[in-house]
C-alpha cells in the first residue's frame, strides 16, 4: 500500500455523507495539485459536522523522503501572530491592558520614532496592523532582532508612514511590540506565556522558549522547499539556513502538526471555549477578535483584518502564512461550523489551497464584484523607507519604475514595466524583467481625488505630494 493510500484518516468511522464526498474531492484535488506543482508533501484537514478528517500526500522532504503523516510538523510562520494575539487579548480580559489604551506608559521605548517624535499607539493598532510604523527600514538597514527588547528599542530610528489607525499595513514590527507587551506585563517570555495560557490547554505541544527548533522537535519537522531554477525543481532548504534566521516572533521555531493548527482554529469557532469545555477567552473578546476591524481593499486574498485573524470575505476568516519553503492556509466558516486547513512544504503553494477550496466548495472560492479605477489619478511618486515606486503615463497603460534602498543614500532601480488594471480595483504588474510581483492597490483615506497611498503587497507607500501626476 502506498503512503497516499494509507494517509487518509477520520476522527470516527461513519457512513458516506455529503461532507465526506466533499472531503474526498478535496483530497483528490490536493494530490493532483501537489503532483502538478512538484510539491514533495502536502496535507489537508476538514472539520465539519463535528468531526475531523485529515489526509496527507507525499513525504516530508529530501533527503529522508519520510512519508507525511499526522505526526509531521510544519513551521507555522506568521500564524504565530494569532498565538500572540490570543495571549494579548487574555491580558485585556485580566484587566492588565486596555485595547484602546495608549501604550506609552507601559512601553515608552515602543512609541518613539525617527526625529524624536512619539506616537499614540494602542494594542488594537498592533493587532490590526494599523500602527503606522515603517517596516521597510529593515529592507536596507542592518538589524539585529535576536533580543526582543533591544530590537523594539531601536524603533526610535524607524519612520512613521501614517498616523496610527488610519489604514492597514502588515507589520512584523507591530507584532514585536505586542510580544514585548506580554513580557513586560507578565515578567516571563511570551512563548512561556503562550504555552501556559493557550497552547497547553488546547492540547498543543508546548513551543520551545529558544530558537533551536531542530534540537526541540527532532526530525518531525517537514523540510521546506523553494524553487531552484538551475535544476528546474523545488529543492530542500538546509535546516541550518532556516535555524540561523533571527526569530523573535516564532515564525520559524514554532512548528505545529495539522491537527494542532485545527485546534487553534476551533478555539475561534467555539468563541473562546477550549476542547474540555473550559473558557480560555470571553465570548465577547473572541467574537471581537474575528470581527472585521480594518479594511484591506482590492487585495487578491485578504478582505479585511480583525484582532489577529484575517478575513477572506464577509463569510469566512482565518490566516495565510508563508515561511522558509512552507505555506499554510487556515479558513474558518462560522455559519457552517467548518474549518479547512491546507499545508504545503513548498513556497509558494497557494495554488494547492485554491484547487482544494474549489473542489471542497464545488465552485469558485469567492465572488468578485468588478471595480474600476482611473489610472491617471494614480500617477506620481510613492515612497517608504525601503521602497519607492514612480508611476507615469505610458502609451496604453501606466508605466512603473520600482526602486529599493540599499544604503542611506543609495537607491537602485530593480524593476520596471507596465501596470495592468484588474477587476478588483487594483493593478497587476507586467514586469519587463519577468519578475513575480503582488498586487498594487491605490488607497484613498482623505477627500483628495488622488490616492494617499499605494499598497505594495500588504505594506504601504505614501504619496509624495511634491511630485506631479506626470511622474
Amino acid at each position: 500500500m502506498t503512503a497516499d493510500e494509507n494517509s487518509t484518516r477520520h476522527e470516527a468511522s461513519a457512513q458516506p455523507t455529503a461532507t465526506q464526498d466533499r472531503f474526498d474531492a478535496a483530497v483528490a484535488a490536493l494530490r493532483a495539485s501537489a503532483q502538478a506543482e512538484g510539491a514533495p508533501g502536502a496535507s489537508v484537514a476538514v472539520f465539519a459536522d463535528g468531526r475531523l478528517r485529515v489526509a496527507h500526500h507525499g513525504h516530508d522532504g529530501h533527503p529522508t523522503d519520510r512519508p507525511r503523516t499526522d505526526a509531521s510538523r510544519q513551521h507555522i510562520a506568521c500564524l504565530s501572530k494569532v498565538v500572540i494575539a490570543y495571549v494579548c487579548l487574555m491580558l485585556v480580559e485580566r484587566g492588565l491592558v486596555g485595547l484602546d489604551e495608549p501604550l506609552g506608559d507601559k512601553l515608552p521605548e515602543a512609541v518613539r520614532r525617527r526625529g524624536g517624535r512619539t506616537v499614540g499607539i494602542t494594542l488594537r493598532h498592533l493587532l490590526t496592523h494599523s500602527s503606522g510604523i515603517d517596516d521597510s527600514r529593515e529592507n536596507w538597514a542592518e538589524n539585529d532582532t535576536s533580543d526582543l527588547a533591544a530590537y523594539v528599542a531601536r524603533f526610535d530610528d524607524y519612520p512613521q508612514v501614517f498616523e496610527p489607525g488610519r489604514i492597514f499595513s502588515y507589520s512584523d514590527c507591530g507584532t514585536a511590540i505586542a510580544a514585548l507587551l506580554i513580557e513586560r506585563l507578565l515578567g516571563i517570555p511570551w512563548r512561556r506565556a503562550a504555552n501556559e495560557m493557550l497552547l497547553e490547554p488546547l492540547g498543543i505541544m508546548p513551543v520551545p522558549e529558544h530558537r533551536d527548533f531542530v534540537a526541540y522537535y527532532g526530525d518531525s519537522v517537514s523540510r521546506g522547499h523553494e524553487w531552484d531554477a538551475s535544476v528546474g525543481r523545488f529543492e530542500a532548504l538546509p535546516l541550518e539556513q532556516v535555524a540561523a534566521v533571527d526569530d523573535n516572533l516564532g515564525t520559524n521555531s514554532l512548528c505545529f502538526t495539522i491537527e494542532e493548527i485545527v485546534a487553534l482554529a476551533r478555539l475561534a469557532l467555539n468563541d473562546g471555549v477550549g476542547p474540555k469545555g473550559e473558557r480560555l477567552l470571553s465570548a465577547e473578546l473572541a467574537r471581537e477578535m474575528r470581527a472585521p476591524q480594518m479594511d484591506v481593499p482590492a487585495h487578491h486574498l485578504v478582505h479585511s483584518w480583525g484582532l489577529g485573524w484575517l478575513h477572506f470575505d464577509d463569510r469566512s476568516f482565518g490566516f495565510e502564512a508563508a515561511g522558509p519553503g512552507h505555506q499554510s492556509v487556515v479558513q474558518i466558516f462560522p455559519e457552517q461550523q467548518q474549518i479547512l486547513v491546507v499545508l504545503g512544504n513548498i513556497n509558494p503553494s497557494l495554488v494547492l489551497y485554491y484547487d482544494v477550496l474549489r473542489a471542497f466548495n464545488g465552485g469558485p472560492w469567492k465572488d468578485t464584484t468588478p471595480k474600476r479605477i482611473d489610472a491617471r489619478l494614480c500617477l506620481g511618486t510613492y515612497s517608504a523607507d525601503g521602497h519607492r515606486m514612480v508611476l507615469s503615463e505610458g502609451r496604453s497603460r501606466p508605466r512603473y519604475r520600482y526602486f529599493q534602498r540599499v544604503a542611506q543614500d543609495d537607491w537602485q532601480e530593480t524593476d520596471f514595466g507596465e501596470l495592468v488594471p484588474s477587476s478588483i480595483g487594483a493593478f497587476t504588474w507586467k514586469s519587463a524583467k519577468k519578475l513575480w510581483r503582488s498586487t498594487i492597490t491605490p488607497i484613498w483615506s482623505s477627500g483628495d481625488s488622488r490616492p494617499d497611498f499605494l499598497r505594495f503587497g500588504l505594506q504601504v507607500l505614501k504619496r509624495d505630494e511634491s511630485t506631479d501626476a506626470a511622474g
